[in-house]
Protein backbone atom coordinates (compact mmCIF):
# COMPACT_ATOMS: atom_id res chain seq x y z
CA UNK A 1 0.00 0.00 0.00
CA UNK A 2 1.40 3.41 -1.05
CA UNK A 3 0.66 6.36 1.24
CA UNK A 4 0.94 9.98 0.13
CA UNK A 5 3.27 11.84 2.48
CA UNK A 6 3.77 15.24 0.90
CA UNK A 7 3.65 17.46 -2.11
CA UNK A 8 5.40 16.64 -5.46
CA UNK A 9 8.37 18.80 -6.47
CA UNK A 10 10.61 18.84 -9.58
CA UNK A 11 13.93 17.00 -9.27
CA UNK A 12 16.73 17.92 -11.71
CA UNK A 13 17.72 15.06 -14.05
CA UNK A 14 21.35 13.89 -14.22
CA UNK A 15 23.36 15.16 -17.20
CA UNK A 16 23.22 11.77 -18.96
CA UNK A 17 19.48 11.55 -18.61
CA UNK A 18 19.08 15.15 -19.79
CA UNK A 19 21.07 14.29 -22.88
CA UNK A 20 18.53 11.60 -23.78
CA UNK A 21 15.72 14.08 -23.45
CA UNK A 22 17.08 17.23 -25.07
CA UNK A 23 18.07 17.79 -28.72
CA UNK A 24 19.40 20.84 -30.55
CA UNK A 25 16.96 22.60 -32.81
CA UNK A 26 18.21 20.94 -36.05
CA UNK A 27 17.93 17.43 -34.64
CA UNK A 28 14.57 18.22 -33.06
CA UNK A 29 13.35 19.27 -36.51
CA UNK A 30 14.79 16.03 -37.90
CA UNK A 31 12.74 14.05 -35.38
CA UNK A 32 9.64 16.10 -36.19
CA UNK A 33 9.94 15.16 -39.89
CA UNK A 34 9.41 11.55 -38.87
CA UNK A 35 6.28 12.34 -36.92
CA UNK A 36 4.79 14.62 -39.57
CA UNK A 37 6.00 13.07 -42.80
CA UNK A 38 4.04 10.67 -44.96
CA UNK A 39 6.76 9.96 -47.55
CA UNK A 40 8.55 6.70 -48.28
CA UNK A 41 11.49 5.57 -46.18
CA UNK A 42 14.09 6.44 -48.86
CA UNK A 43 12.78 9.97 -49.41
CA UNK A 44 12.40 10.54 -45.66
CA UNK A 45 16.04 9.62 -45.04
CA UNK A 46 17.14 11.90 -47.90
CA UNK A 47 15.16 14.89 -46.58
CA UNK A 48 16.45 14.34 -43.04
CA UNK A 49 20.04 14.04 -44.28
CA UNK A 50 19.73 17.25 -46.33
CA UNK A 51 18.34 19.03 -43.27
CA UNK A 52 21.34 18.03 -41.14
CA UNK A 53 23.87 18.21 -44.01
CA UNK A 54 25.98 20.92 -42.36
CA UNK A 55 25.04 20.25 -38.72
CA UNK A 56 27.96 19.87 -36.30
CA UNK A 57 28.02 18.43 -32.79
CA UNK A 58 30.67 17.88 -30.11
CA UNK A 59 29.06 14.86 -28.46
CA UNK A 60 31.06 11.68 -27.94
CA UNK A 61 29.35 8.30 -27.91
CA UNK A 62 31.37 5.31 -26.75
CA UNK A 63 28.66 2.71 -26.44
CA UNK A 64 27.37 0.04 -28.79
CA UNK A 65 25.03 0.65 -31.70
CA UNK A 66 24.37 -2.39 -33.87
CA UNK A 67 21.51 -2.35 -36.34
CA UNK A 68 20.69 -3.88 -39.68
CA UNK A 69 20.15 -1.04 -42.19
CA UNK A 70 20.67 1.68 -39.58
CA UNK A 71 19.01 5.08 -40.06
CA UNK A 72 18.34 8.11 -37.87
CA UNK A 73 15.10 6.48 -36.77
CA UNK A 74 17.02 3.60 -35.18
CA UNK A 75 19.04 5.96 -32.95
CA UNK A 76 17.98 7.29 -29.58
CA UNK A 77 18.91 10.87 -28.80
CA UNK A 78 22.30 10.04 -27.26
CA UNK A 79 23.27 7.87 -30.20
CA UNK A 80 21.97 10.45 -32.69
CA UNK A 81 24.10 13.24 -31.20
CA UNK A 82 27.04 10.85 -30.89
CA UNK A 83 26.79 10.04 -34.59
CA UNK A 84 26.86 13.68 -35.66
CA UNK A 85 29.73 14.36 -33.24
CA UNK A 86 31.71 11.51 -34.86
CA UNK A 87 30.87 12.80 -38.36
CA UNK A 88 31.98 16.32 -37.41
CA UNK A 89 35.37 15.10 -36.22
CA UNK A 90 35.79 12.82 -39.26
CA UNK A 91 35.18 15.71 -41.65
CA UNK A 92 37.76 17.73 -39.69
CA UNK A 93 40.37 15.02 -40.29
CA UNK A 94 40.14 13.29 -36.89
CA UNK A 95 39.27 9.72 -37.88
CA UNK A 96 37.88 7.50 -35.12
CA UNK A 97 37.90 3.91 -36.34
CA UNK A 98 36.60 2.68 -32.97
CA UNK A 99 33.14 4.11 -33.59
CA UNK A 100 30.26 1.68 -34.24
CA UNK A 101 30.24 0.21 -37.76
CA UNK A 102 26.61 1.30 -38.04
CA UNK A 103 27.82 4.92 -38.01
CA UNK A 104 29.86 4.15 -41.15
CA UNK A 105 26.75 2.69 -42.82
CA UNK A 106 24.70 5.85 -42.13
CA UNK A 107 27.45 8.14 -43.48
CA UNK A 108 27.74 5.95 -46.61
CA UNK A 109 23.97 6.29 -47.13
CA UNK A 110 24.30 10.09 -46.93
CA UNK A 111 27.07 10.09 -49.54
CA UNK A 112 25.00 7.91 -51.90
CA UNK A 113 22.17 10.45 -51.57
CA UNK A 114 24.50 13.31 -52.48
CA UNK A 115 24.58 14.73 -48.95
CA UNK A 116 27.81 16.37 -47.81
CA UNK A 117 30.77 15.62 -50.06
CA UNK A 118 29.92 14.90 -53.68
CA UNK A 119 31.72 13.78 -56.84
CA UNK A 120 35.29 12.55 -56.41
CA UNK A 121 35.41 13.92 -52.86
CA UNK A 122 32.42 11.77 -51.97
CA UNK A 123 34.03 8.70 -53.54
CA UNK A 124 37.24 9.28 -51.57
CA UNK A 125 35.21 9.50 -48.36
CA UNK A 126 33.52 6.18 -49.16
CA UNK A 127 36.93 4.62 -49.80
CA UNK A 128 38.11 5.97 -46.44
CA UNK A 129 35.13 4.33 -44.70
CA UNK A 130 35.94 1.00 -46.33
CA UNK A 131 39.57 1.23 -45.25
CA UNK A 132 38.61 2.15 -41.69
CA UNK A 133 35.87 -0.40 -41.07
CA UNK A 134 36.40 -3.09 -43.71
CA UNK A 135 38.64 -5.25 -41.52
CA UNK A 136 36.12 -5.12 -38.67
CA UNK A 137 33.20 -6.15 -40.87
CA UNK A 138 33.56 -8.27 -44.01
CA UNK A 139 29.90 -7.57 -44.83
CA UNK A 140 30.56 -3.83 -44.78
CA UNK A 141 33.63 -4.21 -47.02
CA UNK A 142 31.65 -6.26 -49.55
CA UNK A 143 28.72 -3.84 -49.57
CA UNK A 144 31.07 -0.90 -50.08
CA UNK A 145 32.57 -2.55 -53.18
CA UNK A 146 29.10 -2.65 -54.76
CA UNK A 147 28.15 0.83 -53.60
CA UNK A 148 31.42 2.46 -54.76
CA UNK A 149 30.92 0.79 -58.15
CA UNK A 150 27.40 2.27 -58.34
CA UNK A 151 28.61 5.64 -56.99
CA UNK A 152 31.02 6.02 -59.92
CA UNK A 153 28.28 5.24 -62.44
CA UNK A 154 25.52 7.34 -60.86
CA UNK A 155 27.80 10.39 -60.50
CA UNK A 156 29.38 9.92 -63.96
CA UNK A 157 32.91 9.63 -62.55
CA UNK A 158 35.86 8.06 -64.44
CA UNK A 159 36.39 4.31 -64.14
CA UNK A 160 40.06 5.07 -63.42
CA UNK A 161 39.10 5.94 -59.82
CA UNK A 162 38.64 2.23 -59.12
CA UNK A 163 39.39 0.10 -62.22
CA UNK A 164 39.41 -3.04 -60.07
CA UNK A 165 35.65 -2.64 -59.58
CA UNK A 166 35.04 -2.87 -63.34
CA UNK A 167 37.37 -5.71 -64.29
CA UNK A 168 35.73 -7.96 -66.88
CA UNK A 169 35.97 -11.74 -66.71
CA UNK A 170 38.35 -13.76 -68.86
CA UNK A 171 35.36 -15.07 -70.84
CA UNK A 172 34.17 -11.51 -71.61
CA UNK A 173 37.66 -10.51 -72.75
CA UNK A 174 37.92 -13.62 -74.91
CA UNK A 175 34.51 -12.90 -76.45
CA UNK A 176 35.59 -9.39 -77.48
CA UNK A 177 38.71 -10.76 -79.20
CA UNK A 178 36.82 -13.49 -81.02
CA UNK A 179 34.06 -11.13 -82.14
CA UNK A 180 36.66 -8.74 -83.55
CA UNK A 181 38.35 -11.64 -85.38
CA UNK A 182 34.96 -12.71 -86.70
CA UNK A 183 34.57 -9.24 -88.23
CA UNK A 184 37.90 -9.67 -90.00
CA UNK A 185 39.92 -7.41 -87.69
CA UNK A 186 43.51 -8.57 -87.27
CA UNK A 187 44.31 -9.79 -83.75
CA UNK A 188 47.51 -10.54 -81.91
CA UNK A 189 48.18 -14.28 -82.52
CA UNK A 190 48.94 -15.07 -78.87
CA UNK A 191 45.88 -13.20 -77.59
CA UNK A 192 43.74 -14.95 -80.19
CA UNK A 193 44.99 -18.40 -79.13
CA UNK A 194 44.34 -17.52 -75.47
CA UNK A 195 40.79 -16.48 -76.36
CA UNK A 196 40.29 -19.76 -78.26
CA UNK A 197 41.53 -21.66 -75.21
CA UNK A 198 38.93 -19.89 -73.05
CA UNK A 199 36.15 -20.74 -75.52
CA UNK A 200 37.33 -24.29 -76.19
CA UNK A 201 36.43 -27.60 -74.57
CA UNK A 202 39.78 -28.99 -75.82
CA UNK A 203 43.31 -27.65 -75.44
CA UNK A 204 43.52 -25.09 -78.24
CA UNK A 205 47.08 -24.69 -79.45
CA UNK A 206 48.43 -27.36 -77.10
CA UNK A 207 49.07 -30.18 -79.59
CA UNK A 208 52.58 -31.17 -80.65
CA UNK A 209 52.12 -29.56 -84.06
CA UNK A 210 50.61 -26.31 -82.70
CA UNK A 211 53.46 -25.95 -80.20
CA UNK A 212 56.11 -26.44 -82.89
CA UNK A 213 54.49 -24.18 -85.52
CA UNK A 214 52.61 -21.87 -83.16
CA UNK A 215 52.71 -18.76 -85.33
CA UNK A 216 51.57 -20.58 -88.48
CA UNK A 217 48.84 -22.39 -86.56
CA UNK A 218 47.47 -19.15 -85.07
CA UNK A 219 47.39 -17.39 -88.44
CA UNK A 220 45.56 -20.21 -90.24
CA UNK A 221 43.15 -20.71 -87.34
CA UNK A 222 42.31 -16.99 -87.30
CA UNK A 223 41.54 -17.01 -91.04
CA UNK A 224 39.50 -20.20 -90.75
CA UNK A 225 37.55 -18.71 -87.83
CA UNK A 226 36.66 -15.67 -89.94
CA UNK A 227 35.61 -17.79 -92.94
CA UNK A 228 33.58 -20.14 -90.75
CA UNK A 229 31.80 -17.15 -89.21
CA UNK A 230 31.00 -15.75 -92.66
CA UNK A 231 29.51 -19.05 -93.77
CA UNK A 232 27.54 -19.48 -90.52
CA UNK A 233 25.94 -16.08 -90.94
CA UNK A 234 24.96 -16.90 -94.52
CA UNK A 235 23.40 -20.12 -93.28
CA UNK A 236 21.53 -18.34 -90.49
CA UNK A 237 23.50 -19.99 -87.68
CA UNK A 238 24.50 -16.70 -86.04
CA UNK A 239 27.83 -15.78 -84.51
CA UNK A 240 30.24 -18.60 -83.66
CA UNK A 241 31.87 -16.41 -80.97
CA UNK A 242 28.53 -15.77 -79.27
CA UNK A 243 27.56 -19.43 -79.42
CA UNK A 244 30.81 -20.20 -77.60
CA UNK A 245 30.83 -17.39 -75.03
CA UNK A 246 27.42 -15.73 -74.97
CA UNK A 247 26.05 -12.53 -76.45
CA UNK A 248 25.14 -9.04 -75.25
CA UNK A 249 21.90 -8.74 -73.25
CA UNK A 250 20.06 -5.85 -71.59
CA UNK A 251 18.64 -6.34 -68.10
CA UNK A 252 17.08 -4.04 -65.44
CA UNK A 253 19.56 -2.50 -63.01
CA UNK A 254 18.97 -0.95 -59.60
CA UNK A 255 21.74 1.24 -58.17
CA UNK A 256 22.67 1.08 -54.46
CA UNK A 257 20.64 -1.99 -53.62
CA UNK A 258 19.89 -2.66 -49.92
CA UNK A 259 20.52 1.02 -49.09
CA UNK A 260 17.93 3.78 -48.43
CA UNK A 261 18.80 5.41 -51.74
CA UNK A 262 16.71 8.24 -53.12
CA UNK A 263 17.16 8.96 -56.83
CA UNK A 264 17.78 12.66 -56.29
CA UNK A 265 19.34 13.25 -59.75
CA UNK A 266 16.26 11.88 -61.58
CA UNK A 267 18.03 11.39 -64.89
CA UNK A 268 15.86 11.70 -68.00
CA UNK A 269 18.42 10.46 -70.50
CA UNK A 270 21.72 9.15 -69.20
CA UNK A 271 24.33 6.73 -70.57
CA UNK A 272 27.52 5.46 -68.90
CA UNK A 273 30.01 3.22 -70.69
CA UNK A 274 32.06 1.29 -68.16
CA UNK A 275 34.02 -0.84 -70.63
CA UNK A 276 34.18 -4.64 -70.60
CA UNK A 277 30.92 -4.71 -72.64
CA UNK A 278 29.08 -2.90 -69.82
CA UNK A 279 26.81 0.06 -70.62
CA UNK A 280 24.40 1.60 -68.09
CA UNK A 281 21.49 3.70 -69.28
CA UNK A 282 18.64 5.54 -67.59
CA UNK A 283 15.47 6.62 -69.37
CA UNK A 284 12.99 8.58 -67.23
CA UNK A 285 14.22 6.95 -64.03
CA UNK A 286 14.33 3.40 -65.41
CA UNK A 287 17.83 1.91 -65.28
CA UNK A 288 19.13 -0.90 -67.49
CA UNK A 289 22.49 -2.60 -67.73
CA UNK A 290 23.86 -3.89 -71.03
CA UNK A 291 26.41 -6.65 -70.49
CA UNK A 292 27.56 -9.96 -71.85
CA UNK A 293 25.50 -12.98 -70.92
CA UNK A 294 28.06 -15.45 -69.59
CA UNK A 295 25.57 -18.17 -68.76
CA UNK A 296 27.35 -21.00 -70.60
CA UNK A 297 28.42 -23.50 -67.95
CA UNK A 298 30.00 -25.70 -70.65
CA UNK A 299 31.74 -24.18 -73.64
CA UNK A 300 30.19 -24.74 -77.05
CA UNK A 301 32.22 -27.53 -78.74
CA UNK A 302 32.48 -25.75 -82.11
CA UNK A 303 35.73 -23.98 -81.25
CA UNK A 304 37.42 -27.23 -80.25
CA UNK A 305 36.25 -28.88 -83.47
CA UNK A 306 37.62 -25.98 -85.53
CA UNK A 307 41.00 -26.20 -83.76
CA UNK A 308 41.20 -29.95 -84.34
CA UNK A 309 40.32 -29.69 -88.03
CA UNK A 310 42.92 -26.93 -88.50
CA UNK A 311 45.54 -29.10 -86.78
CA UNK A 312 44.62 -32.08 -88.94
CA UNK A 313 44.92 -30.28 -92.29
CA UNK A 314 48.09 -28.42 -91.34
CA UNK A 315 49.79 -31.68 -90.33
CA UNK A 316 49.13 -32.98 -93.82
CA UNK A 317 50.44 -29.82 -95.51
CA UNK A 318 53.58 -29.73 -93.35
CA UNK A 319 54.10 -33.54 -93.63
CA UNK A 320 54.10 -33.70 -89.86
CA UNK A 321 54.26 -37.19 -88.36
CA UNK A 322 51.24 -38.96 -86.87
CA UNK A 323 48.34 -37.59 -88.91
CA UNK A 324 45.00 -37.01 -87.19
CA UNK A 325 41.74 -38.63 -88.22
CA UNK A 326 38.87 -36.37 -89.18
CA UNK A 327 36.48 -36.07 -86.25
CA UNK A 328 33.42 -33.99 -85.48
CA UNK A 329 34.97 -30.97 -87.19
CA UNK A 330 33.92 -31.99 -90.71
CA UNK A 331 31.62 -28.94 -90.75
CA UNK A 332 34.77 -26.77 -90.73
CA UNK A 333 36.66 -28.69 -93.45
CA UNK A 334 36.02 -26.17 -96.24
CA UNK A 335 36.77 -22.97 -94.26
CA UNK A 336 40.02 -24.48 -92.98
CA UNK A 337 41.01 -25.68 -96.45
CA UNK A 338 40.40 -22.24 -97.95
CA UNK A 339 42.28 -20.49 -95.15
CA UNK A 340 45.24 -22.88 -95.40
CA UNK A 341 45.55 -22.54 -99.19
CA UNK A 342 45.46 -18.74 -98.97
CA UNK A 343 48.08 -18.72 -96.22
CA UNK A 344 50.45 -20.99 -98.19
CA UNK A 345 50.06 -18.81 -101.29
CA UNK A 346 50.98 -15.74 -99.29
CA UNK A 347 54.02 -17.45 -97.80
CA UNK A 348 55.14 -18.49 -101.27
CA UNK A 349 54.63 -14.99 -102.59
CA UNK A 350 56.56 -13.50 -99.68
CA UNK A 351 59.46 -15.86 -100.41
CA UNK A 352 59.85 -14.63 -104.00
CA UNK A 353 62.85 -12.30 -104.51
CA UNK A 354 61.88 -8.73 -105.27
CA UNK A 355 63.41 -7.12 -108.43
CA UNK A 356 63.41 -3.34 -108.65
CA UNK A 357 64.48 -1.13 -111.55
CA UNK A 358 66.00 2.29 -111.02
CA UNK A 359 64.32 4.24 -113.82
CA UNK A 360 66.59 7.19 -113.17
CA UNK A 361 69.64 5.17 -114.26
CA UNK A 362 68.18 4.51 -117.73
CA UNK A 363 68.90 8.11 -118.78
CA UNK A 364 72.55 7.76 -117.77
CA UNK A 365 72.85 4.50 -119.71
CA UNK A 366 71.43 6.24 -122.81
CA UNK A 367 73.85 9.16 -122.50
CA UNK A 368 76.82 6.81 -122.09
CA UNK A 369 75.74 4.91 -125.21
CA UNK A 370 75.56 8.14 -127.21
CA UNK A 371 79.05 9.12 -126.07
CA UNK A 372 80.47 5.74 -127.08
CA UNK A 373 78.79 5.94 -130.48
CA UNK A 374 80.19 9.40 -131.21
CA UNK A 375 83.71 8.28 -130.28
CA UNK A 376 83.57 5.38 -132.76
CA UNK A 377 82.40 7.44 -135.71
CA UNK A 378 85.35 8.87 -137.86
CA UNK A 379 85.60 11.06 -140.96
CA UNK A 380 85.87 9.07 -144.21
CA UNK A 381 88.84 11.21 -145.30
CA UNK A 382 90.86 10.15 -142.27
CA UNK A 383 90.35 6.45 -142.77
CA UNK A 384 88.62 4.36 -145.38
CA UNK A 385 88.13 1.66 -142.80
CA UNK A 386 85.06 2.00 -140.61
CA UNK A 387 85.51 0.95 -137.05
CA UNK A 388 82.79 -1.32 -135.83
CA UNK A 389 81.42 -0.40 -132.44
CA UNK A 390 81.42 -3.22 -129.99
CA UNK A 391 78.02 -4.61 -129.10
CA UNK A 392 76.47 -2.98 -126.05
CA UNK A 393 74.43 -5.38 -124.04
CA UNK A 394 71.69 -4.26 -121.69
CA UNK A 395 71.93 -5.57 -118.16
CA UNK A 396 70.35 -8.97 -117.90
CA UNK A 397 67.17 -9.14 -115.82
CA UNK A 398 66.70 -12.56 -114.33
CA UNK A 399 63.22 -13.92 -114.05
CA UNK A 400 62.90 -16.06 -110.92
CA UNK A 401 61.98 -19.63 -111.59
CA UNK A 402 60.08 -22.03 -109.39
CA UNK A 403 63.29 -23.68 -108.22
CA UNK A 404 64.19 -20.74 -105.95
CA UNK A 405 61.10 -20.96 -103.79
CA UNK A 406 61.03 -22.78 -100.50
CA UNK A 407 57.54 -22.89 -99.05
CA UNK A 408 55.99 -25.48 -96.76
CA UNK A 409 54.28 -28.21 -98.68
CA UNK A 410 55.10 -31.13 -100.96
CA UNK A 411 57.43 -29.06 -103.22
CA UNK A 412 59.89 -28.31 -100.40
CA UNK A 413 60.34 -31.82 -99.10
CA UNK A 414 62.17 -34.35 -101.29
CA UNK A 415 60.76 -37.17 -99.35
CA UNK A 416 57.70 -37.51 -97.13
CA UNK A 417 57.94 -38.05 -93.39
CA UNK A 418 56.03 -41.30 -93.67
CA UNK A 419 58.71 -42.68 -96.05
CA UNK A 420 61.48 -41.61 -93.71
CA UNK A 421 59.90 -43.37 -90.77
CA UNK A 422 59.99 -46.73 -92.53
CA UNK A 423 63.43 -46.29 -94.09
CA UNK A 424 65.21 -47.89 -91.14
CA UNK A 425 65.40 -48.14 -87.39
CA UNK A 426 65.24 -44.79 -85.63
CA UNK A 427 66.62 -45.96 -82.28
CA UNK A 428 69.60 -48.15 -81.40
CA UNK A 429 69.03 -51.60 -79.91
CA UNK A 430 69.81 -50.34 -76.41
CA UNK A 431 67.51 -47.33 -76.83
CA UNK A 432 64.66 -49.48 -78.10
CA UNK A 433 65.03 -51.87 -75.18
CA UNK A 434 65.21 -49.07 -72.60
CA UNK A 435 62.13 -47.42 -74.17
CA UNK A 436 60.24 -50.71 -74.20
CA UNK A 437 61.01 -51.43 -70.53
CA UNK A 438 60.03 -47.91 -69.45
CA UNK A 439 56.78 -48.11 -71.40
CA UNK A 440 55.89 -51.63 -70.18
CA UNK A 441 57.13 -51.30 -66.61
CA UNK A 442 60.17 -53.54 -67.05
CA UNK A 443 63.53 -53.47 -65.28
CA UNK A 444 65.10 -50.57 -67.15
CA UNK A 445 67.49 -49.87 -64.30
CA UNK A 446 68.99 -53.39 -64.37
CA UNK A 447 69.36 -53.33 -68.16
CA UNK A 448 71.13 -49.96 -68.00
CA UNK A 449 73.53 -51.22 -65.35
CA UNK A 450 74.21 -54.49 -67.19
CA UNK A 451 75.03 -52.70 -70.45
CA UNK A 452 76.85 -49.86 -68.73
CA UNK A 453 74.50 -47.18 -70.05
CA UNK A 454 74.17 -43.70 -68.57
CA UNK A 455 70.41 -43.55 -68.25
CA UNK A 456 70.03 -39.75 -68.43
CA UNK A 457 71.98 -39.59 -71.69
CA UNK A 458 70.01 -42.51 -73.14
CA UNK A 459 66.66 -40.83 -72.27
CA UNK A 460 67.85 -37.54 -73.80
CA UNK A 461 68.92 -39.37 -76.97
CA UNK A 462 65.51 -41.09 -77.26
CA UNK A 463 63.68 -37.76 -76.81
CA UNK A 464 65.89 -36.05 -79.36
CA UNK A 465 65.42 -38.71 -82.02
CA UNK A 466 61.67 -39.07 -81.53
CA UNK A 467 61.20 -35.29 -81.50
CA UNK A 468 61.73 -35.35 -85.27
CA UNK A 469 59.06 -38.05 -85.66
CA UNK A 470 56.44 -37.16 -83.08
CA UNK A 471 57.13 -33.48 -82.61
CA UNK A 472 57.30 -33.56 -78.83
CA UNK A 473 59.17 -34.99 -75.84
CA UNK A 474 57.92 -38.53 -75.11
CA UNK A 475 59.78 -39.27 -71.85
CA UNK A 476 59.88 -37.16 -68.72
CA UNK A 477 61.41 -37.62 -65.27
CA UNK A 478 59.30 -38.29 -62.20
CA UNK A 479 61.92 -37.88 -59.51
CA UNK A 480 64.71 -40.34 -60.38
CA UNK A 481 62.55 -42.50 -62.65
CA UNK A 482 61.73 -41.84 -66.32
CA UNK A 483 58.17 -42.38 -67.50
CA UNK A 484 56.22 -42.13 -70.75
CA UNK A 485 53.99 -39.09 -71.33
CA UNK A 486 50.54 -40.63 -71.56
CA UNK A 487 49.53 -38.64 -74.67
CA UNK A 488 52.20 -40.47 -76.70
CA UNK A 489 52.11 -43.98 -75.23
CA UNK A 490 50.51 -45.50 -78.33
CA UNK A 491 52.60 -43.33 -80.66
CA UNK A 492 55.94 -44.73 -79.45
CA UNK A 493 54.97 -48.40 -79.60
CA UNK A 494 56.10 -48.70 -83.22
CA UNK A 495 59.55 -47.41 -82.36
CA UNK A 496 60.46 -49.99 -79.71
CA UNK A 497 58.80 -52.87 -81.57
CA UNK A 498 60.94 -52.35 -84.76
Amino acid sequence: MIRYTGEYSDIPLPDAARQTQELPGTLEALRRMTREGNTGAEELFYRQAKLAENYEDDSVYSGEFIWYNPTYERMNNRVLRGYFGWRTRLRAGKAEAGAPVSFAYVLAYELMDGVGEQGEAGFKRMKQLQDMFGERSAAFATSMNYWMHDFIIYNDLPVSLAPELFTGSARAAAARILEAAERGEKQDPEEFLTACQTACTARAGASAFARKYRGDFAQVLMRAFYLAGERDRRCGRGSLAQRCLGGIVRIPWYPFRSAPFFDYRAYKDFRYEAGCDQVYTCRDGNWTRQARSLTHSVSYPGMGELCQETDRQMRQAWHFGHPLKQGAGAWFEEPVKEALEAYLREKEEAARPRITLDMGSLGKIRRDADTTRDALLVDEEESPVLKTAPEIQAPEILTPGPEIFSAPGPATEPESRERQETSGAVLTDDEREILRRIAQGGDWKGYAAEHRLMLSMTVDSINEKLMEKIGDTVLEWDGDAPEVIEDYREDIRAFYEQ
